[in-house]
């Protein structure tokens, strides 16, 4: 069961706790969900290793949810500290938002990307998130070879990276 607390460091606005809350979730889907999170927790698998996601992505979000202290245990286990665990995995409550924005209502449209928030693949720190991944075969990287570790970086819809913003979080990154 999640706490308020959970929810709120999960970044969920009160709509989407309150919808996550009343949606009765298919318990098959979320429990193979859930399974397969703690089957790849820490494996980094490449996207063609990829969880099979549920049809309505609201399972996805209960799978999530109910994943929540096992993806927590495993940061704490690295070391991760609790404001890099809870800011990354705060990212579900900004997707969340950005899907009801967009659709009107309770979902996830990117409920395949969270799942590398989920396996321990993607972290935030400070404004942009880097994301330690192997170059597929399929989707080559100039000077770099296929199967070799890289992290990309993302940059989260939490407003705009001037120039100057982005020097200063690549200077405190490295």
């Amino acid at each position: 069961m999640t706490t308020a607390e959970e929810y709120r460091l999960l970044g969920f606005t009160d709509a989407d706790r309150e919808a996550a809350e009343k949606f009765q979730a298919d318990p098959l889907a979320v429990a193979k969900l859930a399974s397969e999170i703690r089957r790849v927790i820490g494996t980094f698998p490449a996207e063609s290793e990829g969880i099979t996601m549920p049809d309505d992505s609201r399972n996805s979000i209960a799978a999530f949810l109910e994943t929540v202290p096992d993806i927590r245990r495993y940061h704490a286990e690295r070391g991760i500290s609790d404001e890099v665990s809870w800011a990354t995995l705060a990212d579900l409550g900004k997707q969340l938002d950005v899907s009801r924005r967009t659709n009107g209502e309770y979902g996830l449209e990117t409920h395949w990307w969270m799942t590398i928030h989920w396996v321990g693949a993607i972290y935030a720190l400070g404004r942009l998130q880097y994301l330690l991944h192997r170059v597929p075969d399929n989707n080559p990287v100039p000077g770099v070879e296929p199967g070799e570790w890289v992290i990309g970086v993302h940059i989260p819809e939490t407003g705009p990276l001037t120039p100057e913003a982005r020097r200063r979080q690549l200077r405190a990154g490295s």
